[in-house]
């Protein structure tokens, strides 16, 4: 954490008057009297060791920096840094008072150390300096909180733009206009059909407004929903979308974004040919931490308008919810996007 010249100029001084403070207020309770002088040389004291403990300070810091990071362990930077600061402090401490009895032993032929005095100098310095880390925990803690908050508000507000995309691409009217002009035809030549065509249709809806508004499901409710939604599909585009399901049973109760399935299938649909001539192949496995989504790529020769939101969604949605990333891997062949199972951890 970088702290501006000024923020640093503020903390230079308000140790010094905290040191010069607590220094008048102990000794005075202790008994001892004070003289201008003293007052003043006390306080130039404190002006010349904090400014020595500044330079000291920022090779230290930048070390800590590189190897205990405030974001990794912040209790253990804390404590380390508590340690290291107070030792450095302790030690200018002792310095100065060995130079100070140096110079009364040259100029005034006698040499006086009070060890009283020096661990009183040595518990002020240490409380001052405490103080200064304490300063850096709370704005490291601070800051964390603020990008947090900021987080938080950029998720809501992806999940709100996510649902909106969902929304818009199983209930545009071309989506809806496909359906019932299959529906439409299946009347005329088989009503059963048409009848299960209606029930999938209608569960498919009702469980996109079930779960689209939930962050994680687990992946065995996202393939309870998917089994319908294929169904519909192979209906409407029968021997001309091949759907393959091949997942792990140790994973089924690992979690995924709700609908995740749906909306890659109805992307890859949206931008490849479907014909007999030229069918389209989805294949749904498992991979260690990762459940893929394959196609065979072939695109349409005028593709459809897309606003690009879809996949970018995904991949920010789970980047919040997941260290792994969303993995999108395109081939001249096929196209793969990998997305990562949520631990229950």
């Amino acid at each position: 954490m970088n702290w501006t010249k000024k923020q640093q100029r503020i903390l230079f001084w308000s140790q010094v008057f905290i040191y010069y403070t607590l220094h008048e207020v102990v000794y005075g309770l202790l008994g001892f009297r004070f003289f201008f002088d003293t007052t003043i040389l006390v306080f130039g004291e404190a002006v010349v060791l904090f400014w020595v403990l500044k330079q000291v300070h920022k090779p230290i810091q930048k070390r800590l920096e590189s190897q205990n990071p405030w974001h990794e362990n912040p209790l253990k930077r804390l404590a380390v840094q508590s340690l290291m600061f107070s030792v450095v402090g302790c030690g200018l401490v002792l310095l100065a008072r060995t130079a100070w009895s140096y110079f009364q032993w040259v100029f005034d032929g006698f040499l006086f150390v009070s060890m009283q005095s020096l661990l009183i100098d040595f518990s002020l310095f240490a409380i001052t300096t405490e103080i200064l880390v304490l300063i850096e925990f709370g704005r490291y803690l601070l800051q964390k909180w603020n990008t947090s908050r900021i987080e938080m508000a950029t998720f809501q507000k992806e999940k709100a733009q996510f649902n909106l995309e969902l929304l818009r691409t199983q209930i545009n009217p071309h989506f809806l206009f496909n359906n019932l002009n299959t529906l439409s035809a299946l009347i005329y030549t088989d009503q059963d059909k048409a009848a299960a065509f209606l029930r999938k249709l209608s569960g498919v809806y009702r469980s996109i407004l079930e779960y689209r508004n939930k962050e994680q499901i687990t992946l065995r409710e996202e393939l309870s929903f998917f089994e319908q939604y294929s169904e519909l599909l192979e209906i409407r585009f029968e021997k001309m979308l091949f759907l393959s399901v091949h997942i792990q049973e140790h994973v089924l109760d690992q979690k995924i974004i709700p609908l995740t399935l749906q909306m890659l299938v109805e992307n890859a649909i949206k931008h490849n040919i479907l014909s007999q001539q030229q069918p389209l192949t989805i294949t749904v496995t498992t991979n260690a931490d990762y459940i893929w989504v394959a196609n065979n790529y072939q695109p349409k020769p005028t593709p459809e308008y897309s606003s690009g939101l879809g996949l970018k969604m995904i991949e920010s949605r789970y980047a919040y919810l997941t260290k792994f990333p969303v993995m999108i891997e395109p081939t001249p062949t096929q196209f793969l996007v990998k997305i990562p199972l949520i631990s229950n951890e």
